[in-house]
């Protein structure tokens, strides 16, 4: 509600605030007001407390991410491999065969799960932030513009994208280094950022991530939410628990593939932004259009799909197994 009138900042922070014109405070005390207003218009007529049910949504993103994690680590090694510079793997023939051969013949341990430790430290708060971030903006949207309009996808997809890429962004960057080479430590990575590049350095291809993970997710929501809303599927029920589950998987597979096929690219650009040369161990690419340039002049249009196949793989694997746990998980606790 803009009504033109300016607020005492104290008044922020309580509930039922009412918004003040944009000029009277800084954005963060914008940015406080959006999320004092989003926790009680997304709880509004709830009978649990607002922070109740923020943590059991938290609680459940968080494991949804261990679990699709766990499953689809070795294609997120592939992909990422295949996605960075020969200088990063040093692997000269960029092919699929080539790299499924080279992750077989490190072992299962440093081929197919390396960085599966670092990967879970950044996907179970990532999804815990993001899938409780969407649920909840979703909720609070649905209040502002109606339960079917195209916004509240596009929108709530937006806030939660923020939110996780720019409160994670460190744990991503190391993820990326650790599995482009096998044989790195997340403690020497940490240690070579830091030498080199200081704190800054956790936060390279950050702005390409978000701008890339925007694409993606708002087109996966606005089309899952679409599929839901045309096919009555998707929604979980008592008695039809097996039947929902099974909907759920398939329509946000669909939907995934088509988000993560769109906006592919940017994983190439902004995996070459993290990466460091495996001789000299320095970035030989910083700005985005040098990659891009960089990335055209070695392999053309089709270097910018590089690592697609297992991306998708990856992608609609992680993503029907996040949603349906997800939902799951937030449907047995809503009967407790």
């Amino acid at each position: 509600r803009f009504d033109g009138r300016c607020l005492p900042p104290q008044s922020l922070l309580g509930f039922g605030a009412t918004w003040p014109n944009f000029g009277c405070y800084s954005s963060v005390d914008l940015l406080l007001l959006y999320l004092t207003e989003t926790v009680r218009m997304s709880t509004a007529g709830l009978e649990t407390p607002w922070y109740v049910s923020w943590a059991k949504s938290v609680g459940a993103g968080g494991v949804a991410g261990m679990i699709s994690t766990m499953i689809t680590n070795p294609f997120d090694a592939l992909r990422t491999k295949m996605a960075a510079s020969r200088e990063a793997t040093g692997v000269a023939n960029k092919t699929l065969r080539n790299h499924v051969r080279q992750m077989w013949h490190d072992g299962l341990r440093k081929g197919a799960f390396c960085g599966l430790g670092v990967n879970l430290a950044a996907s179970i708060p990532s999804n815990a932030v993001y899938l409780s971030s969407y649920s909840n903006l979703k909720k609070a949207n649905e209040n502002f513009f109606g339960k079917d309009h195209i916004a509240v996808p596009v929108f709530s997809a937006s806030g939660a994208v923020a939110a996780t890429n720019l409160c994670l962004a460190p744990l991503f960057t190391l993820r990326t280094r650790v599995m482009i080479d096998s044989s790195a430590t997340p403690v020497n990575v940490i240690r070579h950022i830091l030498h080199h590049d200081g704190p800054r350095g956790f936060y390279r291809g950050t702005m390409t991530n978000l701008g890339g993970r925007l694409v993606e997710e708002v087109t996966f929501w606005v089309i899952y939410e679409r599929l839901k809303l045309m096919t009555s599927e998707g929604t979980l029920q008592s008695g039809q628990l097996i039947w929902g589950s099974a909907s759920v998987v398939v329509l946000s597979g669909l939907a995934k593939s088509i988000g993560s096929g769109i906006s592919y690219p940017y994983n190439v650009i902004m995996t070459h932004q993290r990466e460091v040369d495996k001789v000299t161990g320095k970035h030989n690419h910083t700005g985005f259009l040098s990659t891009v340039r960089y990335v055209y002049a070695k392999d053309g249009v089709q270097g910018f799909y590089k690592g697609l196949i297992p991306h998708l793989c990856r992608c609609v694997l992680s993503k029907a197994t996040q949603v349906s746990a997800f939902e799951v998980l937030m449907f047995f606790q809503g009967r407790f």
